[in-house]
């Protein structure tokens, strides 16, 4: 009983500093300098729709396989995202980062959080107040291809966008 006890506190000491220590991994990136929300959806009562007619926001971005980072073709469209904003001040938009079904759950779902971060900080950056820009990550759960090849997990790598209604 003595034995079970001393190696339930050992295993209890491990949690503790594995768990810490995975606290802080993503800390020294500098990737995520925005919080996921700036104003929790519930405070500010603001529902998402899909833009149905507005092109510019109909366009998903995408990302490469297990990046978050901003391609080269992507940029336009954040930047007719911005510019459309821009032109529609009292709107917000929700950003949701998708995955393909490689890798765990836990995985896609921390992925997908730094992908809509950082089409989030490129249109912080491109003017747009953070207040007004939302995310959110479905990692692997809202595919829009079920293929299991390189086309449909290029499809769903993705940035999608939703406006305020």
């Amino acid at each position: 009983m003595k034995k079970a006890s001393v190696w339930f506190l050992c295993f209890a000491l491990v949690m503790s500093v594995a768990v810490s220590g995975c606290a802080k991994k993503g800390s020294g990136s500098g990737a995520s300098s925005l919080k996921s929300e700036d104003i929790p959806l519930d405070e500010a009562n603001i529902s998402f729709s899909e833009p149905a007619g507005i092109p510019l926001l109909e366009e998903d971005i995408h990302y490469d396989y297990n990046k978050s980072n901003i391609r080269a073709d992507a940029k336009p469209i954040l930047e007719g995202v911005a510019s459309w904003m821009n032109q529609n001040p009292n709107k917000y938009i929700m950003i949701e980062g998708h995955c393909d079904d490689r890798g765990s759950k836990e995985y896609n779902l921390a992925l997908g959080e730094q992908r809509a971060l950082s089409a989030r900080r490129y249109l912080v950056d491109l003017g747009i107040e953070a207040k007004r820009v939302h995310t959110i990550s479905y990692g692997e759960e809202s595919p829009i291809d079920t293929g299991s090849n390189e086309a449909a997990y290029e499809k769903n790598r993705r940035g999608h966008f939703l406006i305020s209604r």
